[in-house]
């Protein structure tokens, strides 16, 4: 009687295993269905948006880089969203200004784009307000814009 009765346990604790496992992997699922992938779609068309983002910025600083002439532009603003989003005829309302800030910009970033966006302006003063996108790096980028 004893053998019958742990094989009956057995087979219970298999089907009550097997049911657990059906409800773990049926959660997974709707996790995935639910959350991850539409995550990933989301930050795929996030991303779209950011690139078109930073080519419309590329494409404004070529043409303002025709617009002025060399070292007509009194001061360049240098940076990430903090740039970005700065109105500088207001503050600046006496300069000649150029914003060539790109919101969520690194160090990085900017090193990569500096050609176009400082170089070929040629502005007279350069004014740089950028890193709080990448802490890490910061500084060791610092050195190469500077150089």
């Amino acid at each position: 009687m004893y053998k019958v009765e742990e094989m009956i346990m057995n087979k219970r604790n298999i089907f009550i295993g097997l049911g657990l496992l059906s409800v773990a992997i049926i959660t997974f699922l709707v996790i995935l269905f639910v959350k991850i992938i539409p995550d990933k779609k989301k930050q795929k068309e996030w991303d779209k948006m950011v690139a078109e983002y930073r080519e419309n910025k590329k494409q404004q600083y070529l043409v303002e880089n025709i617009e002025f002439d060399d070292y007509e532009v009194e001061v360049a603003f240098l940076g990430d969203s903090l740039t970005d989003r700065c109105d500088l005829a207001k503050y600046y309302p006496d300069y000649i200004t150029s914003n060539r800030g790109i919101g969520g910009d690194t160090t990085t970033d900017v090193l990569g784009r500096i050609t176009y966006s400082v170089y070929d302006l040629k502005p007279q003063v350069v004014v740089l307000l950028i890193g709080g996108n990448n802490l890490q790096t910061m500084f060791k980028d610092y050195e190469k814009i500077n150089r």
